[in-house]
């Protein structure tokens, strides 16, 4: 655990560093090397940290090793071409796949403290980071495919602020070519859509109302819509590849996830309407149901990654309206980091997901 604290207690030092500085040198100087010891830390680990690693990351690294041919490797392989074109362009610059797990990490870091900075005027870039670090880093680790679609959305929301659509569908898009899933980000256009109208409030009481209510009978529902001919025997029997059998109901996400919808409620109960604040609330909600979806289709949690990873610069937005009083504010700040930390240890430590701890390196000897 040390590993992790050490870097993660580095990077902050440095996060507060570029926060406060004024000289943009220094400031480009302590982003680059937040980026760098992130991305560093994360390639020089062994490929048994991380479940996806060994599962296809080696096996289609290893594979476009032997290819000459892009064509020929996706024909062999059949994963994401945009994930797999990744894949093949770095391994003709180096055969070293701790090189390539840099790269990745170098991609969603890069992108994940470019939307912090973007977003500094808003919240503070260290609270952000933090939030990252605890939610989400580690799962980069893991999720290789995956986390690079996400960073995309999570890019390409700044598309929907400024009402851009078709620049965030064909990042979306993008995004779909590293993982298919990314797909299902259309969803937040509905949710943007909604935000800006004047009945909102019953708008997505009434779709989160029956989401909610279904996600306790998904596996009852689903057998009905087959029978009444509404879903394809193939989507029928793919789904139920995924139904969950266990009873196991992970509520330290469930607690953390309703921690910030509450905040939310209480600073911007009395407010004004704000449709980006009430999009990106609705969105925090998403991610809570999708992930209570769980309980009955398996890996819904990870369709949900796609409106949660919002939290690393919209919750200290919330935070920064929240209150006036420095003194308060501190306050908030600490019961956020505390509440982060406390995730990461019970997530990653006590439970093992993603398997990333505890954190070993041949390379650093560790």
């Amino acid at each position: 655990m040390f590993e992790y604290i050490f870097v993660f207690f580095i990077v902050i030092a440095i996060s507060v560093c570029f926060e406060f500085s004024k000289n943009k040198i220094l400031k480009g100087i302590f982003g680059i090397s937040i980026v760098l010891i992130l991305s560093i830390f994360g390639g020089v680990r062994d490929l048994t940290i991380g479940t996806d690693v060994l599962i296809y990351g080696e096996k289609s690294f290893q594979s476009a090793l032997l290819y000459e041919s892009f064509f020929k490797l996706y024909n062999y392989l059949r994963l994401d071409i945009g994930y797999l074109f990744l894949t093949f362009i770095v391994s003709k610059f180096s055969s070293n796949i701790n090189f390539f797990l840099f790269i990745l990490q170098l991609i969603c870091n890069g992108v994940v403290l470019k939307v912090l900075a973007d977003n500094r005027k808003k919240g503070s870039v260290t609270i952000g980071l933090i939030i990252y670090l605890g939610i989400y880093y580690c799962r980069t680790f893991n999720f290789l495919r995956q986390s690079i679609a996400i960073v995309i959305i999570l890019y390409g929301y700044k598309f929907l602020d400024e009402d851009k659509y078709i620049k965030y569908i064909i990042s979306v898009f993008i995004a779909s070519l590293f993982h298919s899933t990314a797909l299902v980000a259309l969803v937040a256009i509905i949710f943007k859509v909604i935000s800006k109208r004047k009945d909102r409030k019953a708008l997505l009481l009434a779709i989160f109302s029956v989401s909610f209510v279904m996600s306790f009978f998904l596996d009852k529902i689903i057998p009905i819509l087959y029978n009444m001919g509404l879903l394809p025997y193939k989507y029928y029997e793919y789904i139920f590849k995924y139904i969950n059998t266990s009873t196991f109901i992970d509520w330290v996400d469930i607690v953390y996830k309703f921690l910030w919808i509450g905040l939310y409620i209480v600073v911007f109960s009395k407010r004004e309407h704000d449709s980006k604040n009430n999009f990106y609330f609705s969105l925090l909600v998403l991610d809570l149901l999708l992930f209570n979806f769980r309980r009955t289709l398996l890996f819904t949690d990870r369709l949900a990654l796609y409106f949660g990873f919002t939290q690393i610069f919209f919750i200290p937005q919330i935070i920064e309206k929240s209150t006036k009083d420095r003194k308060t504010k501190m306050i908030v700040y600490l019961v956020t980091i505390a509440a982060t930390l406390f995730f990461w240890y019970m997530k990653f430590v006590k439970q093992g997901s993603c398997e990333v701890y505890p954190y070993t390196s041949q390379i650093l000897n560790i």
